[in-house]
């Protein structure tokens, strides 16, 4: 891309989880970047839901899917993850976006399932990151959020 404030890298995960009640999660932060509690992730890879930290609920209560993409900005600057494929996200501290990638559980966790998560088989995900200028916003309504152009295109590359 011709824009050097545009910033594009790939990570590539692979997990095969055998140890009994383990999480992996990666963690992307920009230091900088102050979300004030909020971000973004899309609900069908064509709309898009908004998100506010509470620091008086449980984190298991703040992890919400990501079927394609999660995002946080301040005035300045926007950071978006793009993902192959479905995720839990969340964003707990400023300028901070957190992707699970694998869980195995021993237990049920008691949300729904009647079981613990033991059928856990080898998983590549592929991570794309962008940091890029926050786009002029149309008003200063904080859920009135769509990707850039340029966002568009990583995403249908990465798909």
């Amino acid at each position: 891309n011709n824009d050097a404030n545009e910033i594009v890298l790939d990570f590539i995960y692979e997990t095969n989880l055998q140890t009994p009640n383990e999480e992996w999660v990666v963690q992307y932060t920009v230091p900088k970047l102050r979300n004030k509690g909020v971000f973004h992730t899309d609900l069908n890879g064509f709309n898009y839901d908004t998100h506010h930290f509470r620091d008086d609920m449980p984190i298991q209560s703040q992890v919400f899917p990501m079927p394609t993409l999660a995002s946080i900005e301040d005035s300045n600057k926007r950071f978006t993850v793009l993902s192959e494929h479905s995720q839990g996200t969340s964003s707990l501290k400023e300028g901070q976006i957190l992707i699970w990638l694998d869980r195995r559980l021993a237990q049920d966790d008691d949300r729904g399932l009647g079981q613990g998560v033991t059928d856990n088989v080898p998983t590549r995900t592929r991570l794309r990151i962008i940091l890029e200028d926050t786009p002029p916003s149309k008003n200063e309504d904080e859920n009135d959020f769509t990707i850039t152009p340029f966002c568009r295109q990583m995403w249908e590359q990465l798909n």
